[in-house]
């Protein structure tokens, strides 16, 4: 019955609009983003989530930080608002990347 009420109420809770954030690192070696990151998976507020266990890769390729989409989830990551491919994209300071509901900034 509470979730109900709650999905009635929508934008009007005190906290729908409240931003929540984690800090990652990434080693030079890369990372996976995606579920299978703690603080990734502590930002999705259920498993029904759109959030895939490997969203994306992050690596340094020829020097520089780069992304690639893993290709494991429908709608794919978003890199500043466009479909990322599978082919390395170089990544830039202040860019985002967005796994489902959870919007990553670089």
């Amino acid at each position: 019955q509470n979730l109900q009420r709650f999905e009635r109420l929508g934008n009007q809770l005190p906290w729908a609009s409240a931003i929540e954030s984690a800090t990652l690192r990434v080693p030079t070696t890369g990372a996976i983003l995606g579920r299978c990151i703690p603080e990734i998976t502590a930002l999705c507020w259920n498993d029904s989530d759109p959030v895939a266990a490997a969203h994306c890769r992050i690596a340094c390729v020829d020097g520089k930080f780069s992304v690639c989409d893993l290709g494991a989830d429908e709608d794919g990551t978003l890199f500043d608002g466009r479909k990322l491919g599978t082919a390395w994209c170089l990544l830039k300071d202040g860019c985002n990347l967005d796994l489902g509901p959870i919007r990553v900034s670089v």
